[in-house]
């Protein structure tokens, strides 16, 4: 047998064989938490990955192990490297979906999913405000909350395409199809509202967003009658609105439901909170202005050097910006309203130099080089694979609008 020959089988069975391994891996895992507990789960699930979760939910200070190690909420550098190879995993199976279907992701595509950039952010920091109890709490701390939408964003996309070219369907089936999604979110909100009400400290009465999802839904409804021709892409992007939307709403409600807030006192042991409305529009200001900035010093330098024109490009300005969001609130954050920074890299900078700030830089810099290692160093080898490109970038855009989201909504809410 060849290298050829290898080289041949690898890209014919790579999907395949890349589940074998993730399933070989999970068994060992398994089999490990079976018969050697003390050491796979003990001394390595659970002190790293399941731990952290386990005090971020119950907010019940740190766990001492047996032999002495001590368990925060937040991630470690073992964590961290995991994950980081869990993301790359996820994204090489995600490319193989989005090839599969022939899904190319251009500004349409971006814009579609740009409400679910938000919605990570937006339903973490309800988390923080102490809305969910167990066991919901657990689907909407970090990493696990990427996980839930990046499921309900992939289950909305191919379904919504594989309606979209269904060729004998017609336009009003197509929207009935459509809809299954929307009708099954509003029942298990019925269900959960008169059945396990005592898992969350707020729900809003049911008819709210069966309300929101009808009138969102409507748009569709009127596009395609109006196009006759049903647009998966508008069908993802109105799901996530309908989401966002609604959650959004419960963060307006926050400083109203005196029972909710009470629930977060007396979980975090505090006697009050104080709302910081100006601390959240000063980073959303803040990214903006330093987003803008790069636009028109890119937009004067471009025609003199050609190739700066790549930071004028829509998908790589969202790039900045979600970068530029994430460092400005945390710098914001952590400098005046004291908050503290849960990755380890990005807290050894902060105490190296003594503030914060020192993200804003980092964050400007790591952005415009990935985007140029895309855009310029790899072009021609990457030319080839402009899915991966686009799901590259997309990863990117959510690593730093999911976190900077969520800290300019916690400060808004003095959570």
């Amino acid at each position: 047998m060849t290298l050829g020959d290898f080289k041949a089988f690898y890209r014919r069975y790579a999907g395949k064989l890349g589940l074998l391994v993730i399933f070989v891996i999970l068994i060992i895992l398994v089999l490990g938490c079976i018969f050697a507990p003390e050491i796979f789960w003990d001394k390595f699930i659970y002190r790293y990955y399941w731990g952290p979760v386990e005090v971020d939910a119950k907010e019940s200070g740190p766990i001492i192990q047996s032999d002495g190690y001590e368990i925060n909420q937040g991630y470690t550098l073992v964590s961290e490297i995991t994950y980081g190879i869990v993301l790359i995993l996820a994204l090489y199976a995600i490319y193989w979906l989005l090839n599969r279907f022939k899904i190319q992701i251009d500004v349409r595509f971006v814009l579609s999913v740009m409400p679910y950039f938000f919605l990570g952010g937006t339903l973490r920091v309800l988390e923080d405000a102490e809305l969910y109890k167990e066991p919901y709490v657990y689907l909407f701390i970090s990493p696990l909350i990427y996980f839930v939408i990046a499921i309900v964003i992939l289950v909305q996309l191919f379904s919504s395409v594989y309606i979209a070219r269904k060729k004998e369907y017609s336009p009003k089936i197509k929207l009935i199809f459509s809809a299954l999604i929307w009708v099954i979110f509003d029942v298990i909100y019925v269900f959960i509202y008169f059945f396990h009400e005592d898992a969350f400290n707020y729900v809003v009465h049911p008819i709210m967003p069966i309300i929101l999802s009808v009138v969102v839904f409507s748009y569709l409804v009127l596009h395609t009658r109006r196009n006759q021709t049903f647009d998966p892409y508008l069908s993802l992007f109105l799901f996530g609105l309908f989401l966002l939307t609604f959650s959004i709403f419960l963060i307006m409600l926050w400083p109203e439901i005196d029972s909710w807030r009470l629930a977060y006192l007396q979980a975090q042991g505090r006697a009050e909170v104080t709302t910081n409305p100006f601390g959240g529009l000063l980073v959303v200001i803040l990214s903006v202005a330093i987003t803008f900035c790069i636009y028109i010093v890119s937009k004067l330098i471009q025609n003199k050097r050609k190739i700066i024109g790549i930071y004028t490009n829509p998908i790589n300005l969202l790039i900045i910006f979600g970068q530029m969001f994430d460092a400005t609130a945390t710098f914001i954050g952590v400098d005046f309203y004291r908050y503290s920074e849960k990755h380890p890299i990005p807290d050894f900078f902060f105490q190296t130099f003594g503030t914060s700030a020192v993200f804003l830089p980092i964050k400007m810099i790591l952005a415009l080089m990935i985007i140029y290692v895309i855009d310029v160093s790899f072009k021609e080898e990457l030319k080839k694979y402009p899915i991966l490109i686009g799901l590259i970038k997309i990863i990117v855009i959510v690593l730093g609008l999911g976190p900077g989201t969520r800290d300019c909504l916690r400060l808004g809410m003095g959570v």
